[in-house]
């Protein structure tokens, strides 16, 4: 099922199926119908909730990435960002771990 989630299916403003690396790169938004973990914090995605969905054949090799929601948010906002480096990318940039609790957040 593809859900159209504006510009979160396509935040990024390069193109990654156009960088020479990739043959094949298939992006949906799509709704859950089973559980899921999110590529990018490792939390689950649950049936019901709207996740992103790649699957990308590079080299000869198929990957398959599940983005949460609240990962897409983030990955509109910053920019360009390779699937599975969303938190390096942030520590980068801000010097925290946005999956950490915020409890444990000190400033």
């Amino acid at each position: 099922m593809s859900t159209d989630m504006g510009n979160l299916a396509g935040g990024c403003s390069c193109s990654w199926e156009d960088n020479g690396t990739s043959a094949i790169y298939e992006r949906t938004i799509r709704k859950a119908r089973k559980a899921h973990r999110c590529v990018e914090c490792s939390d689950a995605i649950m049936p019901g909730t709207i996740y992103e969905h790649v699957d990308s054949l590079c080299e000869g090799y198929w990957s398959h990435f599940k983005t949460c929601a609240p990962c897409m948010y983030i990955m509109s906002d910053m920019g360009c960002v390779p699937h599975g480096g969303l938190r390096e990318a942030f520590w980068e940039m801000f010097g925290w771990n946005y999956c950490d609790d915020p409890a444990d957040w000190t400033e």
